[in-house]
C-alpha cells in the first residue's frame, strides 16, 4: 500500500507512536512534493496561490500544465525552490487544492 512515494515503510506503526519517533520522520515540505509535477510561479503568481486565487497561466515561469489531465496534482513553487501551494489544472488557469504557510524570514 502507498500513497505517490510514500510507503508502509515509511509509516510508524500505532505502538511506536512517540514525540521523538514523529520527529524523526518529519520530511521537509519541498521533499514531500518531489514526486509531483513540479510548476514555477512569478511574484504574482505566488501571491495568488498563498492567498487561494486562481492562478493563470501568464504566472507560470517553468514548466507547462495544457498537457495535464485535469485531475493530476501539481506542485507549485517560487523562484527560491520553497513550495507555495498544490493545484489542479481547471481548464487555462491552475486552482490552488492546498496553499502552504510563507517560512518566516530571518526579520520575523
Amino acid at each position: 500500500t502507498q500513497s505517490g512515494r510514500f510507503t508502509l515503510d515509511n509509516a510508524l506503526g500505532g505502538d511506536e507512536i512517540t514525540a521523538e519517533a514523529i520527529e524523526a520522520k518529519l520530511i521537509p515540505l519541498r521533499d514531500a512534493c518531489g514526486g509531483l509535477r513540479r510548476i514555477e510561479l512569478d511574484e504574482r503568481g505566488i501571491d495568488d496561490a498563498r492567498h487561494g486565487r486562481r492562478v493563470a497561466a501568464e504566472s507560470v515561469t517553468h514548466g507547462t500544465v495544457e498537457d495535464a489531465p485535469a485531475d493530476q496534482t501539481f506542485a507549485l513553487f517560487g523562484r527560491d525552490g520553497e513550495p507555495v501551494a498544490l493545484a489542479r489544472r481547471d481548464g487555462d488557469v491552475l486552482r490552488v487544492v492546498r496553499g502552504f504557510v510563507a517560512p518566516l524570514s530571518s526579520t520575523d
